[in-house]
C-alpha cells in the first residue's frame, strides 16, 4: 500500500472527466490500495477518525462521482489489475477492478472470447468503474449493459465487512439478488475488489455498412426494416446534414 500527500498528487487525483462546474476539494491523502486486506484497514482506519473516503477507478466519469467534495481519502484501485482466475469452458472471468476492459479483452483473445461491454472509455476504464457507474457503452443495442455480464462481486462495506454478494456461475434464481444494489451506486455502498464476469465467444467477422439519404426520415425507415428482418446490429450511429456539410460538404444523411 503506498499514499501520497504531495500537491501534485492532491491536484490530479481532485479531478475526473467531468465538466460540470462543481466545487473541488484537494483531499487529505492519496492511497494506492493493492488486496483486499489493505482496503479493511483503510476503511477501519477511516471509521476511527470520522474520515470520508471516495474511490476512484481511472477517472474516466463525467459525472463527477470520484472528485472529493469535503476533506478525505480518495482510494485508488488501478494496482488492483490482476486477471485471477479463467474458466474457459465455462466463459467466466474473475478480476480486480482495476482490470481495464482492453486489457481484459486482450487477454481473452487467444481463448476466442470476450466482455461485449464497451463504454466509450473502454481503452482506460477500470471495470470496477464501469459497473459503479453502469457504463456499458453503444454495443448495449445488442449485447446488453454491464450487469447483464456480472454473475459475483466481493465487496468490503463502509464497515469493513468482506461480503460475497452473486454466485459463480452462469444463472442462479434463489435469494435476494443484492449484488443488482452496486450498478451504478457510485462507491457509496462499498468498495468492489474482485468480479466474476459471464464473456460470450468473440464475433468472427465484424460487417459495417453505411447508407445515405436525402432525408432523416428515410435513415429511420431503413433501420426499422434492418431490425424487421431479425438483424440486430451491434450499433447503429447517425450522422445529420450539419455534420455532412461540415465533414464531406455535402446536404445529407448517413
Amino acid at each position: 500500500m503506498h499514499s501520497y500527500q504531495d500537491e501534485n498528487h492532491k491536484i490530479v487525483y481532485s479531478y475526473d472527466s467531468s465538466v460540470v462546474n462543481i466545487k473541488r476539494i484537494y483531499p487529505n491523502k492519496i492511497v494506492f490500495a493493492e488486496n483486499k486486506n489493505e482496503l479493511v484497514k483503510i476503511v477501519k482506519n477511516a471509521n476511527r477518525c470520522d474520515m470520508p473516503l471516495y474511490i476512484r477507478g481511472a477517472g474516466t466519469s463525467v459525472a463527477g462521482s470520484s472528485v472529493p467534495f469535503e476533506s478525505g481519502s480518495v482510494i485508488s484501485l488501478e494496482k488492483m489489475n490482476g486477471i485471477i482466475d479463467l474458466d474457459e469452458q465455462g466463459k467466466m472471468v474473475t478480476v480486480e477492478p482495476g482490470v481495464t476492459v482492453i486489457s481484459l479483452n486482450n487477454f481473452l483473445k487467444k481463448y476466442k472470447l470476450q466482455l461485449p461491454a464497451f463504454p466509450a472509455s473502454y481503452k482506460f476504464s477500470t471495470i470496477g468503474g464501469n459497473i459503479s457507474t453502469r457504463a456499458s457503452g453503444l454495443d448495449a443495442v445488442k449485447y446488453g449493459t454491464i450487469e447483464n455480464y456480472v454473475k459475483r462481486l466481493k465487496v468490503i462495506t463502509g464497515k469493513g465487512e468482506d461480503l460475497s454478494l452473486g454466485f459463480k456461475t452462469k444463472r442462479y434464481s434463489m435469494g435476494i439478488d443484492l449484488k443488482n444494489l452496486y450498478f451504478g451506486s457510485l462507491g457509496l455502498l462499498g468498495i468492489i475488489y474482485e468480479i466474476t464476469l459471464s464473456l460470450v465467444p468473440l464475433e468472427n467477422k465484424i460487417y459495417k455498412y453505411e447508407y445515405y439519404a436525402d432525408n432523416i426520415k428515410e435513415i429511420i425507415k431503413l433501420i426499422r426494416q434492418i431490425k424487421n428482418k431479425g438483424i440486430i446490429p451491434i450499433k447503429m450511429e447517425i450522422m445529420d446534414n450539419r455534420i455532412t456539410k461540415l465533414l464531406l460538404n455535402k446536404n445529407e444523411y448517413y
